[in-house]
């Protein structure tokens, strides 16, 4: 009985955490069924685990949340936990929309969760989630975090959550993206039939901010981006494009701005890319500091 108030104390402390402006007041934590949470996250590595719901509401309703956590009946793991928040209108999030501050919350106890790599970002039903590897000593583990805002109920939404394997197990990136991109919410919230057609990946390059940043590209019926999203390392923020098939500069066709939140932003010149069989597009220039930026976008 010890161990889990130990754990519940640790999942209110996340929570209280930096969560929402507004929100005061004291926290109602309530252990619910299955069936009464919002969150579905069936995967075959939680098979044999034993899940735990929580909904939690503080005095004032600046928001609503539901956590979930599996780990087995013996030892510590492989262990996931999601966490679904749901904030009133008028209300936001304090923290910005980034996996890595997330990540620099958690408590493992003596373990130091060990950051590897860089975000990266997938689509699953609801929008775009990035998500992040990091390690418990020889325990492979990935984060995940999504916002989103819901046009009927103007309220925003955000699923957070990590998956940890057992000591020295294998976290491929299939894996990965079986489980940061699995989560389902009851009732169908957010959720869109199919991801659009017209959605590429791509992966950018700024000099002094990062190499091999990975994001989404939404483009035209010949490939062309039209818009683009990458995530920056740490917490930088994250970056933004908006196309044009005018505004090229030395024969290209058509040009692409960049705006990032951490005030940086770069006019770039597109021209297709005819690298790997063709269909793919890149984007090239610099920002205000003479700084290269390259994005490339793969059909």
């Amino acid at each position: 009985m010890r161990r889990r108030r130990a754990w519940l104390a640790t999942l209110a402390t996340l929570l209280l955490a930096g969560c929402v402006t507004g929100g005061n007041g004291g926290q109602r934590l309530q252990v619910i069924s299955g069936a009464d949470s919002a969150i579905l996250f069936a995967d075959p590595d939680l098979a044999g685990l034993s899940p735990t719901h929580w909904r939690i509401e503080p005095s004032d309703r600046a928001f609503t949340s539901y956590v979930a956590l599996w780990r087995p009946r013996r030892g510590q793991f492989p262990q996931a936990r999601v966490e679904f928040v749901r904030l009133r209108p008028g209300y936001r999030f304090r923290s910005n929309s980034r996996v890595e501050q997330f990540l620099s919350r958690l408590h493992f106890g003596a373990a130091e969760p060990r950051l590897v790599d860089g975000a990266r970002v997938l689509r699953n039903d609801i929008g775009y989630v990035q998500y992040h590897r990091f390690a418990l000593e020889k325990v492979p583990c990935v984060g995940f975090l999504q916002d989103w805002r819901d046009p009927a109920e103007q309220t925003v939404r955000r699923i957070s959550g990590y998956y940890c394997d057992r000591d020295g197990g294998d976290l491929g990136e299939a894996r990965i993206k079986r489980i940061a991109g699995g989560v389902r919410l009851r009732g169908g919230q957010g959720q869109r039939d199919q991801a659009p057609a017209d959605e590429h990946p791509l992966t950018a390059a700024w000099d002094t901010l990062g190499q091999g940043l990975t994001g989404i590209a939404l483009v035209d019926g010949d490939g062309r981006p039209r818009r683009a999203w990458f995530p920056l390392p740490g917490e930088a923020g994250e970056c933004r494009g908006d196309g044009s098939a005018a505004g090229a500069e030395g024969g290209g066709a058509g040009s692409l701005e960049v705006f990032c939140t951490n005030g940086r932003r770069a006019r770039l010149t597109l021209r297709r890319d005819d690298a790997g069989g063709g269909g793919g597009w890149r984007a090239e220039g610099r920002d205000g500091d003479g700084n290269r930026v390259t994005l490339a976008v793969t059909p």
